[in-house]
Parts: C-alpha cells; sequence; structure tokens
C-alpha cells in the first residue's frame, strides 16, 4: 500500500462532539425581528434568535465549536446552527399563538432577574433561557426524509437540564415518543445493512451524525 495525501491530517468517523437532546441553558448572541409574507400575501413578524449553549451549560459554545469545525471543511457553506424562531402576535391572532409568546418573555423575565420585558428585541442579545432541543424531519427534493436536531421550545433556566427530550416531529406531522424513534432508526439502518440488493429512495434515512445517539 502507499500512503495517501492527508493521511494524517484526516479526521476519523466518530471524531466530532454530539449534541445532548433535552434541557440547555442557552445565551441569546443576536436578535431581530424579519417580517415574513406567506403564499396568500399575508404577512407576520418574526422574532431571529442566534443563540448557543451558555457558560453554565454542560456544553458551553457547542455551536461555537461546530461552526469552526464545520467551516475547517467548507468555509463558503458553513452555517451557523443555533437558532430559534417565535412568530410575533398580533391582534387577532390565535390564543396558542399568544401564550407560546407569553411563555418566551415570561421565561426570559425569570431567567434574567431584574429584567422586564420592554419589546426592544435590541436588549435581548447577552440574556440567558431554558432550551429544549429535540428532532424534526422533513422531506427534501430527492424524497430522502431528513433529520436534524432543533431548539424546540423555549423555558426558564430553573432545572432545564433535569428536561428530557420532547417528543419527535415526523415528516407527516405525527409526533413519537424519542426513545421509541431511536430504536426505529436503529433497526432501520440494521436491516439497511444487511439488504444490499433493494433500495427505495422514499424510504431513505439521511440525518447529521449529531442527531441521533447510534
Amino acid at each position: 500500500m502507499k500512503k495517501f495525501e492527508g493521511y494524517d491530517t484526516a479526521k476519523t468517523f466518530g471524531d466530532f462532539e454530539r449534541l445532548e437532546l433535552g434541557g440547555h441553558i442557552i445565551k441569546i448572541l443576536e436578535a431581530n425581528v424579519q417580517t415574513i409574507t406567506t403564499k396568500d400575501g399575508e404577512t407576520f413578524d418574526r422574532l431571529n434568535l442566534k443563540i448557543d449553549m451558555a457558560d453554565n451549560d454542560k456544553q458551553a459554545g457547542f455551536f461555537a465549536r461546530k461552526f469552526a469545525k464545520d467551516a475547517e471543511q467548507d468555509e463558503m457553506n458553513a452555517k451557523w446552527k443555533g437558532n430559534f424562531s417565535i412568530t410575533i402576535p398580533q391582534d387577532g391572532s390565535p390564543d396558542t399563538s399568544k401564550s407560546a409568546f407569553k411563555t418566551f418573555t415570561t421565561s426570559l423575565e425569570k431567567s434574567n432577574p431584574g429584567y422586564t420585558f420592554n419589546w426592544e428585541e435590541k436588549q435581548l442579545p447577552g440574556k440567558v433561557l431554558g432550551g429544549v432541543f429535540g428532532l424534526e424531519e422533513f422531506e427534501n427534493q430527492n424524497g430522502e426524509v431528513i433529520c436534524f436536531s432543533k431548539c424546540k421550545f423555549v423555558r426558564s433556566t430553573e432545572k432545564i437540564e433535569e428536561v428530557q427530550p420532547p417528543k419527535v416531529k415526523l415528516v407527516d406531522g405525527n409526533l413519537m415518543d424519542y426513545k421509541e424513534y431511536c430504536e426505529k432508526k436503529k433497526a432501520e439502518r440494521e436491516s439497511s445493512k444487511n439488504d444490499t440488493t433493494t433500495e427505495s429512495s422514499n424510504s431513505k434515512f439521511v440525518g447529521d451524525n449529531d442527531d441521533l445517539p447510534f
């Protein structure tokens, strides 16, 4: 055999840090309000937060490390993966939307003693929150099911790290228990290893190694 160029610096599979799903203490790095126009021509405002794990979290700086590693591989296409967005309700918005936003603002106040929410997004950077991370599926243009992790909910920081991973949102909109989902995907992967004669693009599972614990 002949030693190939780049062998000494090549990374091995599994040489990465997984995001532990469930509750984390997160820190807001940036905040902005974006006006979204729907296909029907209606508009609404959305609050977008750039987040990372706070200094006192068990995985402090996780998204910064992930971005740096992704940039090493492909600087032009590396994207910041720590994000959370929430719709800003309008007069007449559904009560569920109003309750979700009120949960967000009260969680901010409980997590940052002395702070009172004042509708100024420019004052949000530096604030901490409790973030609950889970899995979600979507189908890409090739019909492949993609699984990714995201901050699905926010809560106060009180006992947030004791919160377990939420149910997984499937591509069909249904929810599945996290542990049940992991077992199902593990079985599918084992089955695909044993069956090399057939392949269906519609049942193909694609996901980041960060997402699933196997």
